[in-house]
């Protein structure tokens, strides 16, 4: 089943798998749309039963990622949700090569950026990066962030996602 919110290109699929995926024609530093971009993983995620906990971590993920890609990059962006039977999977796409560095939250550090990818990585199971000549992604040339999060099957949902293990 695949769930098609706004745009988005043809999506890759495999058999048991659920994936929700917007192209959002954002250019750099369009980060007022980032809010719309929350709701939607809630709407997708909500389809398929997720738990409130695991839900709350992806749409914190989303807003983080897609912030990040908005400030450094010239646009356009797309995110993608896939449930597979064992883990959940979150991509954001854009169109930089360059991979993004992941600051400490360094607690006397003023700067009120940098902390992104920090949370990213420390609520996602795993966060690694994509480079679009390595990946058969549908999107421009660039780079996709993949925040995973491993599903328990003992917190089953009605949907094919599952609770995550924590």
């Amino acid at each position: 089943m695949v769930t098609t919110i706004s745009g988005g290109g043809p999506s890759r699929q495999s058999a048991g798998e659920r994936a929700g995926e917007a192209l959002i024609p954002l250019g750099r530093g369009d980060t007022a749309s980032v809010p719309a971009l929350r709701a939607i993983c809630r709407r997708v995620l909500a389809g398929w039963d997720c738990p409130a906990h695991l839900a709350w971590d992806v749409e914190l993920v989303v807003s983080e990622l897609a912030t990040n890609a908005l400030v450094h990059t010239q646009g356009p962006i797309r995110i993608r949700l896939v449930c597979h039977d064992q883990t959940l999977q979150l991509e954001v796409a854009d169109t930089n090569f360059a991979a993004p560095a992941i600051a400490s939250a360094n607690t006397d550090d003023e700067s009120v950026s940098g902390r992104g990818l920090f949370i990213a990585a420390t609520l996602a199971d795993r966060l690694h990066i994509e480079r679009a000549a390595d990946s058969a992604a549908d999107s421009a040339a660039g780079k996709t962030m993949i925040a995973e999060f491993d599903l328990s099957a003992d917190h089953a949902c009605t949907g094919s996602c599952r609770g995550v293990k924590r």
